[in-house]
């Protein structure tokens, strides 16, 4: 049986890999390593620019990326003293490109052909694009890169095979924001050398049907992106349309829950605040009143941190099953990937096979669809044979679960909607940023888009936006400690408020008592039940309809 003493060794864990600096290590890696524009002949893309683009440089919440034990920390977080940041309200839907819950969705397709070392289309109209899928038609794969970028596909060849090489991408879109009565306006941008043609077809139905076909051939002296603008009317895209659009989920909020604290935890000099009630995590009491408080308050279910099997964590995980018991409150685990026990990835799936053997069974164990709901932390992080990519890994590692005869929706803690590949939907832990709506709308579109481009007959995928009240690890002798301002409840509802906009299906509180980082809602000595009671209020909007906009001064700070 694992110690309670081990613990000091997860906070270690925790300080070389911090939670909410850290929340999504791939996406942040994303926008720091991306160059600077340098115009129409910038470098080839990734599969991630639609997302890492929308941070440029005004990353507020950078991520703690380890390489070799060394914490990197983006340099773009605001320094102690900065003033108060006056935010926007959120508007809320309702405007042309922007997505609501009941915003109709087409598909269509358009091939891009071209002869030039590079090609762009933009939408200049404000139509918004939610996902994009390529398939190269023509061209050498290890040399042609196409991609999309929010409002714009790109196309690119090596300068030595333009003219002697046509290259052809075919792009398969989701999107919304369309009228009947209006047109979409295109540009195309090229090279100097070649021509660039792009055919359009309505795609709404199992086949494409042709709509029109333009083509470039401009060589402008002392123009280098050579131009080329023209419009088609929105009712050729929205024939047939819009997109069937598959069950609603029904909407949850759950809480990440830790089960790690003995009495001797209130007196730690770390503590900024004080649980109401101090307590010891094993006390059925404590835990009882935990879930009480929680189902009072608009949450449906916690997300219990949980590090493998035969420690006391996994103990108390058993014993919130048991408080449970008798109520509609559910609860499931947080596999922390980066976790001691979790060295191989054999460690891994004999520990989750080890949480469905030994609870997915239980009425209160938390279920989608009749499968157990499993949620997954830090998955570019797991742990993975020699030659494998962490995706490739999650591959290998889930479908010998399902081989072994068990079964259970995935929800893995990353931005990159490639995992979608693997898992059955993306949360987030702990994020922020001043565009959060932005950010995260990117994300949710993506993912509540994915199966119009893969199955259309698969089930919708699930996204799970963080809400956070603050956060501050001032204590815990970090290198870069950073803090979020809890601004008066203000952070917590402008993050609520984001992530309802962004049409959470379900949304994840960092967290009900994460006492080191201080992220807690649970009653305390500095905040009474204040917390729990704007849960309860954010809860009911998000279950009943949307909330209104609202104006946010937040602050934060970064500690060198």
């Amino acid at each position: 049986m694992e110690s309670r003493e081990q613990h000091g060794e997860d906070k270690l864990m925790k300080a070389m890999f911090s939670r909410s600096n850290s929340v999504q290590p791939g996406f942040l890696r994303q926008a720091q390593d991306r160059l600077p524009d340098p115009g129409p002949k910038r470098g080839f893309g990734n599969p991630l620019r639609a997302i890492s683009e929308l941070f440029g440089g005004r990353i507020v919440l950078a991520g703690l990326l380890i390489s070799l034990g060394v914490v990197v920390f983006s340099q773009a977080l605001r320094v102690e003293g900065a003033p108060t940041l006056s935010l926007p309200p959120l508007q809320l839907g309702g405007e042309r490109g922007e997505a609501s819950d009941n915003a109709p969705l087409y598909r269509a397709r358009i091939v891009l052909s071209t002869s030039s070392d590079w090609t762009r289309l933009y939408v200049r109209s404000g139509e918004r694009i939610l996902n994009v899928a390529t398939t190269i038609l023509q061209g050498n794969a290890a040399t042609t890169q196409a991609g999309w970028d929010k409002d714009e596909l790109y196309l690119e060849q090596p300068l030595a095979s333009a003219l002697s090489k046509m290259v052809k991408v075919q792009y398969d879109l989701v999107m919304t924001g369309l009228d009947d009565d209006t047109h979409i306006f295109f540009e195309n941008q090229k090279g100097d050398l070649g021509v660039t043609t792009t055919e359009f077809y309505n795609y709404n139905s199992s086949s494409a049907a042709p709509i029109s076909s333009w083509s470039n051939l401009l060589d402008e002296p002392g123009n280098p992106s050579n131009p080329f603008s023209f419009s088609i009317a929105d009712s050729h895209f929205t024939t047939g349309g819009p997109l069937p659009q598959p069950y609603v989920l029904p909407r949850l909020v759950l809480a990440f829950y830790y089960p790690w604290y003995d009495l001797d935890s209130w007196s730690s000099p770390v503590l900024e605040d004080h649980p109401l009630i101090p307590h010891s995590s094993d006390d059925m009491e404590a835990i009882t009143r935990h879930v009480n408080w929680a189902q009072q308050h608009g949450i449906h279910g916690f997300i219990s941190s949980w590090w493998g099997s035969g420690n006391y964590r996994d103990a108390n995980f058993a014993k919130l099953l048991t408080a449970a018991q008798g109520t509609d409150f559910k609860a499931t685990v947080y596999f922390e990937t980066l976790g001691e026990r979790f060295r191989s990835t054999q460690d891994v799936i004999n520990q989750l096979e080890y949480v469905l053997e030994s609870y997915s069974d239980h009425p209160n164990f938390l279920r989608y669809r009749g499968k157990p709901v499993i949620f997954l932390y830090a998955v570019e992080n797991v742990a993975r044979n020699p030659g494998q990519t962490p995706l490739q890994a999650w591959q290998a590692i889930l479908d010998h679960i399902r081989a072994d005869g068990y079964d259970a929706v995935w929800i893995g803690q990353t931005f990159d909607p490639g995992y979608l590949e693997v898992f059955d939907g993306l949360h987030a832990y702990g994020f922020y940023d001043p565009d959060l709506l932005e950010v995260y709308s990117a994300v949710s579109g993506q993912v509540r888009s994915y199966q119009f481009l893969q199955d259309p007959n698969a089930e919708r995928k699930i996204w799970a936006p963080a809400v956070m009240p603050g956060y501050d690890d001032d204590r815990l002798g970090r290198p870069g400690s950073w803090h979020l301002d809890r601004a008066d409840g203000g952070t917590y509802s402008f993050t609520f408020q984001a992530a309802i906009q962004s049409q959470a299906d379900w949304i994840v509180i960092t967290s009900f008592n994460e006492w080191w980082e201080h992220t807690h809602i649970e009653p305390s000595d500095n905040y009474g039940f204040t917390y729990l009671e704007l849960t309860k209020e954010w809860s009911d909007s998000f279950l009943g309809g949307a909330p209104q906009p609202v104006l946010l001064p937040l602050l934060t700070k970064n500690h060198q």
